[in-house]
């Protein structure tokens, strides 16, 4: 059993966090595979929670390609994919060039200057594409079209707030793995109070915080 590639977290720091650090043994044994269960699952579901991408997909910082579908509304959003750096964008099989600034080109990489990630989450689109070189389109690209993306995707390093994050979520699923309320042993009971009852949220309310600002904004 291995980390997953999206992994926020290692196992080693998973323990180190939880105080367990066993060298050898049969405890140290359960402990990895148990907290790669647990790693594995809350880094999916931290990703499903800010639909952003902590990790570089390619494995070696490298390009891969991307289709989407346009809708003709000026705005296409990544989600829940994180876009570095563009190599080549091409909308039903025609080149589209980037703006610089001045009016030009047929599209915008957004946040302009990046997250501070490092990262673009959407295009915003021109009123016209560029056909060839040298000749224009002037009507607004409204058709339903594939939009192929060439480029470098994800974070080159796991924010170090996203794995503390995925650190409480982890040590909160390892202590209490039931996720239950309250538990008993003889005459002593022990009553865990929700932070957040009735949510529909699978992390623990401190690990909520630190991502809050990492959450996706909507694309109008």
């Amino acid at each position: 059993m291995s980390l997953n590639p999206n992994a926020l977290t290692t196992v080693a720091n998973a323990q180190a966090w939880l105080r367990r650090t066993h060298a050898t043994g049969t405890l140290a044994t359960d402990d990895t595979a148990i907290l790669t269960i647990i790693v594995n699952s809350v880094s999916t579901a931290i990703a499903r929670y800010t639909r952003r991408e902590f990790y570089d997909p390619s494995g070696n910082n490298s390009d891969m390609v991307r289709t989407f579908e346009y809708d003709g509304s000026g705005y296409l959003d990544f989600e829940p994919y994180d876009l570095r750096s563009i190599t080549t964008i091409t909308l039903g099989g025609l080149a589209l060039v980037a703006t610089t600034g001045i009016g030009d080109g047929d599209y915008v990489a957004m946040p302009r200057n990046q997250t501070v990630d490092g990262t673009y989450l959407y295009l915003a689109a021109r009123g016209y594409y560029h056909l060839g070189t040298s000749h224009f389109i002037f009507a607004p690209i409204t058709r339903t079209r594939d939009v192929v993306i060439t480029g470098k995707w994800g974070m080159t390093s796991v924010p170090p707030d996203v794995e503390l994050a995925c650190l409480i979520a982890t040590a909160d699923l390892y202590r209490n793995p039931e996720q239950v309320s309250s538990r008993g042993s003889g005459d002593f009971q022990m009553v865990e109070v929700s932070d957040n009852p009735g949510s529909e949220d699978s992390l623990p309310v401190g690990a909520r915080r630190l991502l809050e600002p990492f959450i996706r904004p909507r694309v109008i």
